[in-house]
């Protein structure tokens, strides 16, 4: 019986092949680019408490401790 995917397919195979490697190897190339260059945060020494100018009778915020005051954030507001 003729069968002509036998005929055609030997052909291709290489070429298929060669293909969905390179593929595959430049999928994994962009995944490791990208594992590989993420930058490091640095940790920042941590700031003062920020001073409330407040009058004497006026009680002091309250602020969270996993979110303090800065005076950075008190410019971002600004």
């Amino acid at each position: 019986m003729f069968n002509l995917a036998r005929l055609v397919w030997p052909r291709r195979s290489p070429w298929l092949l060669y293909s969905t490697l390179a593929l595959i190897a430049c999928g994994c190339g962009m995944v490791l680019s990208q594992l590989l260059t993420t930058e490091v945060a640095i940790a920042q020494p941590p700031t003062p408490d920020y001073v409330w100018p407040l009058p004497d009778w006026a009680p002091r915020p309250q602020v969270p401790a996993d979110n303090p005051m800065t005076t950075a954030k008190v410019e971002l507001g600004r």
